[in-house]
Protein backbone atom coordinates (compact mmCIF):
# COMPACT_ATOMS: atom_id res chain seq x y z
CA UNK A 1 0.00 0.00 0.00
CA UNK A 2 1.48 3.07 -1.24
CA UNK A 3 0.70 5.98 0.72
CA UNK A 4 2.85 8.60 -1.86
CA UNK A 5 0.97 11.75 -3.00
CA UNK A 6 1.20 12.25 -6.63
CA UNK A 7 -0.65 14.86 -8.77
CA UNK A 8 1.05 14.60 -12.84
CA UNK A 9 -1.55 16.73 -14.29
CA UNK A 10 -2.54 19.91 -13.48
CA UNK A 11 -6.78 20.06 -13.09
CA UNK A 12 -6.31 16.48 -11.81
CA UNK A 13 -5.60 16.65 -7.52
CA UNK A 14 -6.82 13.93 -5.33
CA UNK A 15 -6.06 15.27 -1.84
CA UNK A 16 -5.36 11.95 0.07
CA UNK A 17 -7.93 12.55 2.94
CA UNK A 18 -10.67 14.09 1.19
CA UNK A 19 -10.54 10.81 -0.93
CA UNK A 20 -10.38 8.63 1.91
CA UNK A 21 -13.37 10.15 3.81
CA UNK A 22 -15.28 10.68 0.80
CA UNK A 23 -15.02 6.71 0.22
CA UNK A 24 -15.44 5.61 3.94
CA UNK A 25 -18.35 8.05 4.54
CA UNK A 26 -19.99 9.27 1.35
CA UNK A 27 -22.87 10.59 2.75
CA UNK A 28 -21.93 12.78 5.86
CA UNK A 29 -19.85 16.25 6.22
CA UNK A 30 -16.29 15.56 5.63
CA UNK A 31 -15.50 18.31 8.29
CA UNK A 32 -17.59 16.61 10.83
CA UNK A 33 -15.44 13.33 10.28
CA UNK A 34 -12.04 15.17 11.00
CA UNK A 35 -12.98 16.77 13.81
CA UNK A 36 -14.52 13.76 15.38
CA UNK A 37 -11.21 11.86 14.68
CA UNK A 38 -8.57 14.47 16.45
CA UNK A 39 -8.01 12.17 19.79
CA UNK A 40 -7.08 15.36 21.65
CA UNK A 41 -10.48 16.90 20.84
CA UNK A 42 -12.02 13.42 22.37
CA UNK A 43 -13.81 13.39 25.74
CA UNK A 44 -12.87 9.61 26.31
CA UNK A 45 -9.41 9.40 28.32
CA UNK A 46 -6.32 9.29 25.86
CA UNK A 47 -5.09 5.83 28.23
CA UNK A 48 -8.71 4.30 27.65
CA UNK A 49 -8.21 4.89 23.60
CA UNK A 50 -4.84 3.27 23.63
CA UNK A 51 -6.45 -0.05 25.69
CA UNK A 52 -9.09 -0.48 23.13
CA UNK A 53 -6.30 0.09 20.79
CA UNK A 54 -4.76 -3.56 22.07
CA UNK A 55 -7.90 -5.06 22.12
CA UNK A 56 -7.93 -4.26 18.49
CA UNK A 57 -4.58 -5.70 17.58
CA UNK A 58 -5.41 -8.82 19.09
CA UNK A 59 -7.26 -11.10 15.87
CA UNK A 60 -9.18 -13.66 18.24
CA UNK A 61 -10.98 -10.32 20.19
CA UNK A 62 -11.54 -8.39 17.05
CA UNK A 63 -12.97 -11.11 14.83
CA UNK A 64 -15.17 -12.55 17.88
CA UNK A 65 -16.35 -8.40 18.43
CA UNK A 66 -17.50 -7.96 14.51
CA UNK A 67 -19.27 -11.74 14.88
CA UNK A 68 -21.13 -10.10 18.02
CA UNK A 69 -22.05 -6.72 16.94
CA UNK A 70 -23.78 -8.47 13.29
CA UNK A 71 -25.59 -11.03 15.25
CA UNK A 72 -27.64 -8.27 16.89
CA UNK A 73 -30.78 -7.48 15.00
CA UNK A 74 -30.84 -3.63 15.63
CA UNK A 75 -27.47 -3.91 13.89
CA UNK A 76 -28.04 -2.31 10.57
CA UNK A 77 -26.60 -2.03 7.19
CA UNK A 78 -25.30 1.68 7.62
CA UNK A 79 -23.94 0.64 11.01
CA UNK A 80 -21.66 -2.04 9.73
CA UNK A 81 -20.62 0.63 6.90
CA UNK A 82 -19.32 2.65 9.73
CA UNK A 83 -17.71 0.12 11.70
CA UNK A 84 -15.76 -1.08 8.69
CA UNK A 85 -14.63 2.12 8.45
CA UNK A 86 -13.46 3.55 11.78
CA UNK A 87 -11.70 0.14 11.39
CA UNK A 88 -9.98 0.76 8.60
CA UNK A 89 -8.98 4.40 9.90
CA UNK A 90 -7.93 2.54 13.57
CA UNK A 91 -5.85 -0.50 11.73
CA UNK A 92 -4.77 1.65 8.71
CA UNK A 93 -0.88 2.37 10.36
CA UNK A 94 -0.65 -1.85 9.75
CA UNK A 95 -2.27 -3.05 6.52
CA UNK A 96 -0.94 -6.20 6.62
CA UNK A 97 -3.38 -6.51 9.80
CA UNK A 98 -5.44 -4.78 8.37
CA UNK A 99 -5.25 -7.47 5.14
CA UNK A 100 -5.28 -10.33 7.34
CA UNK A 101 -8.44 -9.19 9.32
CA UNK A 102 -10.40 -8.58 6.17
CA UNK A 103 -9.19 -12.22 4.78
CA UNK A 104 -10.31 -13.86 7.90
CA UNK A 105 -14.00 -12.06 7.66
CA UNK A 106 -14.03 -12.87 3.54
CA UNK A 107 -13.28 -16.37 4.25
CA UNK A 108 -15.90 -16.80 6.91
CA UNK A 109 -18.40 -14.19 4.87
CA UNK A 110 -18.34 -16.80 1.38
CA UNK A 111 -18.60 -20.26 3.38
CA UNK A 112 -21.49 -19.09 4.78
CA UNK A 113 -23.29 -17.60 1.67
CA UNK A 114 -21.41 -20.20 -0.44
CA UNK A 115 -24.81 -22.51 -0.63
CA UNK A 116 -27.66 -19.90 0.20
CA UNK A 117 -27.27 -17.08 -2.58
CA UNK A 118 -23.59 -17.45 -4.21
CA UNK A 119 -24.62 -15.06 -7.15
CA UNK A 120 -24.83 -12.32 -4.36
CA UNK A 121 -21.94 -12.89 -2.72
CA UNK A 122 -20.30 -9.16 -2.43
CA UNK A 123 -22.81 -7.85 -4.83
CA UNK A 124 -24.08 -5.52 -1.60
CA UNK A 125 -22.01 -3.73 1.02
CA UNK A 126 -24.07 -5.43 3.47
CA UNK A 127 -21.59 -6.31 5.91
CA UNK A 128 -19.01 -5.05 7.91
CA UNK A 129 -16.35 -7.16 5.20
CA UNK A 130 -17.89 -6.24 2.11
CA UNK A 131 -17.39 -2.69 3.57
CA UNK A 132 -13.79 -3.18 4.44
CA UNK A 133 -12.93 -5.13 0.85
CA UNK A 134 -14.55 -1.41 -0.08
CA UNK A 135 -12.19 0.66 1.64
CA UNK A 136 -9.17 -2.08 1.26
CA UNK A 137 -9.60 -1.93 -2.48
CA UNK A 138 -9.50 2.23 -2.53
CA UNK A 139 -6.47 2.76 -0.40
CA UNK A 140 -4.44 -0.07 -2.52
CA UNK A 141 -5.84 1.94 -5.74
CA UNK A 142 -5.31 5.63 -4.51
CA UNK A 143 -1.41 5.69 -6.13
CA UNK A 144 -2.83 3.87 -9.09
CA UNK A 145 -5.37 6.18 -9.52
CA UNK A 146 -3.85 9.10 -9.00
CA UNK A 147 -0.57 8.54 -11.64
CA UNK A 148 -3.00 6.33 -14.41
CA UNK A 149 -6.65 6.00 -14.69
CA UNK A 150 -7.61 9.11 -12.76
CA UNK A 151 -6.32 11.73 -14.83
CA UNK A 152 -7.54 10.46 -18.05
CA UNK A 153 -11.06 9.59 -16.99
CA UNK A 154 -11.09 13.32 -15.59
CA UNK A 155 -9.65 15.09 -18.96
CA UNK A 156 -12.29 12.84 -20.82
CA UNK A 157 -14.94 13.57 -18.72
CA UNK A 158 -13.82 17.92 -18.62
CA UNK A 159 -13.80 17.18 -22.20
CA UNK A 160 -17.14 15.94 -23.00
CA UNK A 161 -18.29 18.55 -20.67
CA UNK A 162 -16.75 21.22 -22.75
CA UNK A 163 -18.39 19.62 -26.02
CA UNK A 164 -21.92 19.83 -25.35
CA UNK A 165 -21.44 23.68 -23.62
CA UNK A 166 -20.59 24.49 -27.18
CA UNK A 167 -23.62 24.48 -28.16
CA UNK A 168 -27.63 25.14 -27.17
CA UNK A 169 -28.29 23.27 -23.81
CA UNK A 170 -32.29 23.47 -22.49
CA UNK A 171 -31.99 24.40 -19.09
CA UNK A 172 -35.10 22.56 -18.15
CA UNK A 173 -35.16 19.45 -20.15
CA UNK A 174 -31.14 19.22 -19.98
CA UNK A 175 -30.93 18.39 -23.92
CA UNK A 176 -28.20 19.56 -26.00
CA UNK A 177 -27.47 20.14 -29.54
CA UNK A 178 -24.12 18.04 -28.84
CA UNK A 179 -25.20 15.80 -26.47
CA UNK A 180 -24.24 12.13 -26.55
CA UNK A 181 -26.84 10.63 -26.19
CA UNK A 182 -29.55 10.37 -29.04
CA UNK A 183 -32.33 10.76 -26.33
CA UNK A 184 -30.85 14.02 -25.30
CA UNK A 185 -30.32 16.04 -28.53
CA UNK A 186 -31.96 19.19 -28.88
CA UNK A 187 -34.38 18.97 -31.59
CA UNK A 188 -35.40 22.97 -31.62
CA UNK A 189 -32.90 24.78 -33.68
CA UNK A 190 -31.72 27.59 -31.79
CA UNK A 191 -29.51 30.49 -33.05
CA UNK A 192 -26.70 31.75 -30.64
CA UNK A 193 -23.65 33.77 -30.35
CA UNK A 194 -20.67 33.09 -28.85
CA UNK A 195 -19.13 35.36 -26.28
CA UNK A 196 -15.89 35.37 -24.51
CA UNK A 197 -15.92 37.04 -20.94
CA UNK A 198 -13.34 37.37 -18.05
CA UNK A 199 -14.08 35.51 -14.92
CA UNK A 200 -12.77 36.26 -11.20
CA UNK A 201 -13.65 34.71 -8.16
CA UNK A 202 -14.42 36.24 -5.19
CA UNK A 203 -10.99 35.87 -3.50
CA UNK A 204 -9.37 37.26 -6.57
CA UNK A 205 -8.51 33.67 -8.19
CA UNK A 206 -9.37 35.05 -12.26
CA UNK A 207 -9.74 32.11 -15.00
CA UNK A 208 -6.10 32.05 -17.11
CA UNK A 209 -8.35 32.64 -20.75
CA UNK A 210 -11.16 33.83 -21.64
CA UNK A 211 -14.43 31.68 -21.04
CA UNK A 212 -16.64 31.00 -24.13
CA UNK A 213 -20.15 31.60 -22.89
CA UNK A 214 -23.42 31.66 -25.28
CA UNK A 215 -26.00 34.66 -25.77
CA UNK A 216 -28.69 31.57 -25.44
CA UNK A 217 -27.12 30.43 -21.92
CA UNK A 218 -29.06 30.98 -18.83
CA UNK A 219 -27.58 33.01 -15.94
CA UNK A 220 -27.15 29.80 -14.03
CA UNK A 221 -25.15 28.10 -16.71
CA UNK A 222 -23.25 31.30 -17.54
CA UNK A 223 -21.97 31.05 -13.88
CA UNK A 224 -21.39 27.20 -13.96
CA UNK A 225 -19.21 28.24 -16.60
CA UNK A 226 -17.42 30.65 -15.20
CA UNK A 227 -17.18 28.53 -11.67
CA UNK A 228 -15.23 25.80 -13.58
CA UNK A 229 -12.76 27.89 -15.34
CA UNK A 230 -11.69 29.74 -12.03
CA UNK A 231 -11.35 26.60 -9.80
CA UNK A 232 -10.89 23.89 -12.65
CA UNK A 233 -7.18 23.36 -11.03
CA UNK A 234 -8.22 23.38 -7.35
CA UNK A 235 -9.09 20.05 -5.29
CA UNK A 236 -13.05 20.42 -5.21
CA UNK A 237 -12.66 19.81 -1.52
CA UNK A 238 -11.05 23.51 -1.66
CA UNK A 239 -13.84 24.83 -4.02
CA UNK A 240 -16.65 27.24 -2.59
CA UNK A 241 -19.54 25.84 -3.52
CA UNK A 242 -21.64 26.87 -6.57
CA UNK A 243 -24.81 27.64 -4.31
CA UNK A 244 -23.14 29.92 -2.24
CA UNK A 245 -21.27 32.29 -5.09
CA UNK A 246 -23.67 35.07 -7.13
CA UNK A 247 -22.93 36.50 -10.75
CA UNK A 248 -22.01 39.88 -11.15
CA UNK A 249 -21.68 41.36 -14.28
CA UNK A 250 -18.80 44.48 -13.63
CA UNK A 251 -18.78 47.12 -16.50
CA UNK A 252 -16.01 48.51 -18.33
CA UNK A 253 -12.99 50.51 -16.95
CA UNK A 254 -14.43 54.35 -16.30
CA UNK A 255 -18.04 53.20 -15.46
CA UNK A 256 -19.32 52.94 -11.84
CA UNK A 257 -21.49 50.01 -10.13
CA UNK A 258 -21.98 46.64 -10.88
CA UNK A 259 -25.03 44.24 -11.08
CA UNK A 260 -25.66 40.54 -9.87
CA UNK A 261 -27.13 38.66 -12.38
CA UNK A 262 -30.08 35.94 -11.60
CA UNK A 263 -32.12 33.95 -13.54
CA UNK A 264 -35.52 34.93 -11.83
CA UNK A 265 -35.73 38.81 -11.61
CA UNK A 266 -38.17 42.06 -12.87
CA UNK A 267 -37.96 41.25 -15.87
CA UNK A 268 -39.13 38.20 -16.43
CA UNK A 269 -41.93 37.63 -18.03
CA UNK A 270 -44.82 35.07 -17.60
CA UNK A 271 -46.92 33.64 -21.08
CA UNK A 272 -49.39 31.57 -19.32
CA UNK A 273 -47.94 28.38 -17.78
CA UNK A 274 -44.78 28.84 -19.15
CA UNK A 275 -41.92 31.83 -17.85
CA UNK A 276 -39.52 33.17 -19.86
CA UNK A 277 -35.98 34.43 -18.48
Amino acid sequence: SSTRRRHPKKGFKMIYCDYLVHIMFPNVDKRKILNNLQLDQCEVPDYQIQEFRKFLNNQQFLITFIDVIERQREFQVAHRCEVASYLTIALYSDFSYLSKILFTLLDTLIRNDINKTPKLLLRATKSVAEKLLTNWLSLALYDYLCTMTGPSLYDLCYKILLTVEQGPLDFVTHQARFALSQDKILSEEVDFNKLEVQAEGPDGTRAKNPVLVLDCDTISQVKGKLYRAIYRHQPFSQQPTLETLSLLWTPKTGHAGSMELCDYDERMTELGAEKKF
